[in-house]
């Protein structure tokens, strides 16, 4: 479903989540997640709520404890706040006796907020024409939407004939028609879809980078065979560091052209075939005609939608492990991405100001990392003790750096790894590991022989990991903290 209709979010309600179930289960690529679990060691029930990266989602927490929801926060272009939350309202009385009490304080807390509130609220025997219940409890819940002035705009059944998904917002021109495109995989509920009329601001995360596919390599390697580095022995380790740094960099604007990473866009499911994503799409749009899951014909197109998409999947993991001794990387690439979770540093919010340009998180990072730091007593640093105790001439005191070894290591470089802060890709070190590896031969001589190292080789990019806290009611998990030592 994500890859037929690419929404910018996603609620999903039981989820039947547990502590057995780690994050990188459940994430979809290009996506900010949030999860709740069922708070008690019982099965079934949780909530899910995927939001597009460049939405740049908060997480936001009511002050009710209503068991089932996760809510996060949108930044809207006229500097107001989008509350989005899914909950599941269970009816089980013998584990949530009060739950529609809780729901109830829910609705009020959040009813003077702007909202969008969605999930599987469980009330059945409510006319959302004449707004009147079968049930006590509809009643008041419908009551008490009525009486904060929200919008409930499902009008066709979600489960057989009972309208029990709903969408609730605080304006009623917020969305314009919900589309119910029938059951949901192989659940007894119908998926909803919908737009909302909401301009939400949008976080950039496309950047520049370098296209070395299209890489003019021979170009730069003619332009270097005749160049004249101009490297004077007289010249500081620094200065001949800068001119070589300069040098590289023009060649790279010159022969090596930019494009824009687009990573917060949604990318397709590396396993979804075109035929699996037809056969979705035609399910979908039968039920759009004819409204009922019963229809021969839909059920026909349910059945070999599921069955397209697994043997989509089947067959690519097949070949995977079929070409594992041939192609290692992609097989270990598609393990890592089922078993690793990609953590989103930020939004940050300091003193109440969300941040999210990489610019300021990166500021606001480095002064909490800074104010933990041990502060050492630079003015009593102990002498180190003097290990060698030979002949002086048995000292390194002669160190001559040779051009082979450093073109070898150079042409032995990984390609896939980043740039430092100097900005030259290892791709291209390597592939020039010829014609560059003279000028930076006398340039580590020069740094030994002076012992001074540039100030460009002292510096190192420093990626934050986010550590997350883990918590199960039924049994406490170690907290994972930072380090106060600033380590």
């Amino acid at each position: 479903m994500v890859e037929s209709f690419q929404p910018h979010i996603i609620a999903v309600t039981e989820s039947w989540g547990n502590a057995e179930i780690d994050d990188s289960e459940l994430y979809i690529t290009g996506y900010t997640m949030f999860r709740k679990d069922r708070p008690l060691d019982a099965r079934g029930g949780g909530v899910l709520l995927f939001v597009s990266e460049d939405l740049g989602a908060v997480e936001w927490l009511p002050s009710t404890k209503f068991p089932e929801q996760t809510w996060c926060r949108l930044c809207i272009n006229n500097d107001m706040e989008l509350l989005v939350g899914v909950c599941y309202n269970s009816r089980n009385k013998s584990l949530f006796p009060n739950n529609d009490e809780l729901l109830q304080k829910l609705i009020n807390e959040v009813s003077n907020k702007h909202m969008l509130l969605m999930g599987d609220f469980n009330y059945k025997g409510i006319n959302w024409l004449t707004s009147q219940a079968s049930e006590t409890t509809a009643q008041q819940f419908l009551d008490c939407l009525e009486d904060s002035f929200l919008t409930q705009h499902v009008t066709e059944p979600t489960r057989e004939d009972s309208i029990l998904d709903l969408v609730i917002t605080d304006e009623p021109d917020m969305i314009d028609e919900v589309k119910v495109l029938g059951h949901f995989s192989s659940s007894d509920h119908n998926a909803l879809y919908w737009t909302t009329n909401v301009a939400v601001k949008k976080v950039s995360t496309n950047r520049l980078i370098r296209d070395f596919n299209k890489a003019d390599i021979a170009s730069m390697k003619k332009e270097l065979r005749s160049l004249n580095w101009n490297l004077d022995p007289d010249m500081s380790v620094s200065e001949l560091w800068d001119t070589f740094k300069k040098t590289m960099e023009e060649l790279l604007n010159k022969y090596v052209p930019v494009k824009k990473s687009n990573t917060g866009k949604h990318k397709k499911a590396i396993w979804m075939t075109h035929k699996a994503v037809k056969a979705v799409r035609r399910k979908h749009n039968l039920f759009s005609k004819y409204k009922d899951t019963s229809h021969p014909a839909y059920i026909k197109a349910s059945c070999t939608a599921r069955k397209e998409v697994k043997r989509a999947k089947r067959n690519f993991e097949a070949k995977l492990s079929k070409n594992i001794k041939k192609d290692t990387k992609s097989f270990y690439a598609y393990v890592r991405s089922r078993c690793k979770t990609k953590v989103k540093v930020g939004p940050l919010i300091e003193s109440g100001i969300t941040i999210t340009d990489n610019k300021n998180l990166a500021e606001t990072l480095n002064g909490y990392f800074s104010s933990v730091f041990t502060k050492e007593d630079t003015m009593n640093i102990p002498e180190a003790a003097k290990i060698f105790n030979g002949d002086e001439s048995q000292t390194l005191s002669n160190i001559k750096v040779d051009a082979d070894i450093v073109r070898q290591r150079l042409a032995a470089l990984r390609p896939d790894k980043a740039p430092g802060p100097d900005d030259i890709p290892p791709r291209i070190l390597r592939e020039l590991s010829e014609e560059v590896s003279q000028p930076l031969t006398i340039i580590f001589q020069k740094s030994i022989d002076d012992s001074v190292v540039p100030e460009d080789w002292k510096l190192a990019n420093v990626c934050p990991i986010f550590k997350k806290r883990f918590e199960n009611t039924s049994s406490k998990l170690p907290t994972c903290e930072s380090n106060e030592s600033g380590g």
